[in-house]
């Protein structure tokens, strides 16, 4: 049992207060990512997800950009999107799936069917400048 605490009296001993003040950072940093998620997926699902989250994007003593960019999207889609949070609270979608979604997978209805008629108006726009005219 002593040797799966996460710091033994050694470590303790030689860990540098740089070390120590490094780990520190990381955790806070992970425990602001729960904050941010536990609203909209509950506490158990953010602890989850986090885990998954740093397990696959992190590293046992550091924050990487992947971490840190993946962590916003997340807290942003799901506090955005209510049904993204409700098939992950109701496990349609798992921690280990839902950290490698992207932004437009996790996105709402409503806003995919924006971004389509956005795209579809610019092809048009783009088909009828292609046009020669008739004039000509």
């Amino acid at each position: 049992a002593v040797r799966a605490l996460k710091y033994t009296a050694s470590s303790i001993v030689h860990a540098t207060s740089q070390e120590i003040e490094a780990t520190n950072a990381v955790s806070r940093k992970r425990q602001a990512v729960r904050s941010a998620l536990t609203p909209n997926v509950g506490l158990d699902l953010a602890n989850d997800i986090e885990s998954q989250l740093h397990s696959t994007f992190g590293t046992p003593g550091d924050i990487t950009s992947e971490y840190a960019a993946r962590a916003r999207d997340l807290a942003t889609n799901l506090s955005s999107n209510t049904d993204l949070a409700g098939r992950v609270r109701q496990g349609k979608i798992p921690a280990d799936k839902l950290i490698h979604m992207t932004n437009e997978q996790m996105a709402s209805s409503e806003l995919v069917q924006q971004r389509s008629e956005i795209e579809r108006a610019a092809i048009e726009d783009k088909i009828r400048r292609a046009k020669p005219t008739l004039d000509a």
